[in-house]
């Protein structure tokens, strides 16, 4: 017994040291493995002629500075080592070609990207296909070819390219490969030529382009919907000007599709920073959204990243309320409706910036409130919460239970600046005078003429304190205007979609070719 023991603790000790020197000697180790790569990969010197026509030095050079020294190879050989390697990372080998997009949202494949791409069959159609016609201007290259490439794949149509007069001895690099496969390019006059004036953008069943792949469709009218990122991952919208997809990053990001034959929208705005799968803070989702922006149309996120196409959203904007429930005479009382976004009673305290254990302190407090209340638990929740309260759990999913009051205590998920929820909207909407925990800028956005804002549980209390019979009617011209501004937010997303097609969408084709 003490023979086999003592192997065992051997065999772990030589498992600890091995797996210890592997982490210890990693970087050491990934660069014999990278610098071996031209041995052992047959078509290495044959791929790596393919790659360097449209290899940019200088782009490499300046992009992965550090890599680069580290290495102590040449850029070119350093993107052929490792790019889309295990262990490499997703080198671009010029400015044009996003190695992320294409092998996680565009074309999923196996190898270099970029290998992959120039390796794509010619165009081979009939005599008689239809042409697809394809516009662009300096600012749209990447979009289009794109979408020249999607149509390329498709082997249906023959695939017609039109850029600028003034690239007609300069046709952009990019599409040079595509050229060689089969693409026809024509050039115009035209100052505004545009890549959304393309006609296959208003007519996407016409080019049977809807049924390119991509992740869990959605087919609505509604805009408003499962609108959020919290649903599918991604949609297709139409209504009779608008055909798009729209795409919640959060759970799009690690697999989702793109359709480049149809305009994508992008959706990070609903959930708070840390659960958003960039990163902890603003830098990592500033830094997602800027490597993902050129291959989206729209963009609505729920900070500033500095991206033109992108949109910001300040938070989700939703009150899932019927207004038709809401009693239009309000009680002298304050209410509260306990969630816990889903988690049971006895959840951790506080995780990620989350202040669910807020709303457990309020719901603990209620007896030193000085006015009547009208306190209840999440209908959908309530089995997860002790026995003794479950018996508060409101009748129906409905807040029409809640929003009868004058006065409720509404408290976000996070305290996050410019982020707010329909923990806010509801009670707006429903000209409920909200005691509110959240967003520290709340005023940018809403008269606080019209609420009560609060830091902490105990200051609820002590702001409760202070109301009277007579202070509804006081409020109630400012929260009526805070009514108006919730509305508004509501349409915000369609006023972003709507000014998009007016701006891009709805003006005229391309003349003078």
């Amino acid at each position: 017994m003490k023979k086999v023991l003592l192997g065992l603790l051997v065999c772990v000790v030589l498992v600890l040291s091995i797996g210890g020197g592997i982490f210890y000697y990693k970087t050491s180790l990934l660069n014999f493995y990278f610098r071996c790569i031209p041995l052992v990969h047959w078509g290495y010197a044959k791929e790596k002629a393919l790659v360097q026509p449209y290899f940019d030095k200088a782009f490499y050079e300046r992009e992965y500075a550090a890599e680069l020294e580290e290495s102590g190879i040449d850029p070119l050989d350093h993107f052929m080592q490792r790019s889309c390697r295990w262990g490499g990372g997703d080198y671009d080998p010029n400015p044009w070609f996003n190695t992320t997009v294409y092998r996680t949202h565009l074309w999923p494949c196996s190898g270099n990207a970029f290998v992959d791409f120039l390796h794509q069959p010619p165009l081979r159609v009939p005599a008689n296909a239809k042409t697809v016609e394809i516009y662009a201007n300096a600012d749209q290259f990447y979009r289009a070819w794109m979408a020249v490439e999607g149509f390329m794949r498709m082997q249906k149509f023959k695939v017609l390219l039109i850029l600028p007069a003034s690239y007609k001895d300069n046709i952009p690099l990019c599409f040079h490969p595509q050229i060689e496969r089969g693409l026809e390019v024509q050039f115009s006059k035209d100052h505004p030529l545009s890549f959304y004036h393309s006609p296959f953008l208003k007519d996407p069943d016409g080019y049977e382009v809807t049924e390119l792949p991509v992740n869990k469709i959605c087919t609505t009218p509604d805009l408003k919907k499962n609108f959020h990122s919290c649903i599918p991952t991604t949609r297709f919208r139409t209504n009779p000007d608008y055909h798009y997809l729209i795409h919640g990053l959060r759970k799009w990001l690690k697999k989702g599709r793109l359709n480049p034959c149809m305009l994508n929208f992008a959706h990070c705005a609903s959930e708070p920073l840390p659960h958003m799968a960039f990163g902890p803070d603003a830098y990592e989702l500033t830094k997602s959204i800027r490597r993902l922006a050129p291959a989206f149309d729209l963009m609505f996120v729920g900070i500033n990243t500095g991206t033109s196409n992108a949109r910001t959203v300040p938070g989700c904007l939703e009150g899932w309320i019927d207004l038709r429930e809401i009693p239009a005479e309000k009680k002298y009382e304050v209410s509260f409706l306990l969630t816990l976004g889903g988690r049971p009673w006895h959840s951790p305290r506080e995780s990620h910036g989350a202040i669910y254990y807020f709303r457990k302190l309020v719901w603990n407090n209620q007896k030193k409130l000085p006015l009547p209340i009208n306190f209840y638990v999440s209908y959908v929740d309530a089995q997860k919460y002790p026995p003794s309260i479950r018996s508060r759990a409101l009748p129906t999913d409905s807040k029409k239970w809640i929003f009868g009051s004058q006065f409720t205590i509404a408290i976000e998920n996070t305290k996050q600046k410019n982020y707010f929820t329909e923990k806010l909207l509801g009670p707006f909407l429903s000209l409920c005078v909200p005691i509110y925990i959240g967003c520290p800028n709340i005023t940018d956005y809403f008269d606080p003429r019209g609420m009560f804002i609060a830091e902490d549980p105990d200051e609820i209390v002590e702001i409760t304190k202070k109301i009277t019979p007579k202070t509804y009617a006081k409020m109630l011209p400012y929260l009526k205007e805070n009514k108006r501004r919730a509305e508004k937010f509501l349409k915000l997303e369609e006023h972003y979609i709507e000014q998009f097609y007016k701006d891009n969408v709805c003006a005229p084709p391309a003349k003078n070719l």
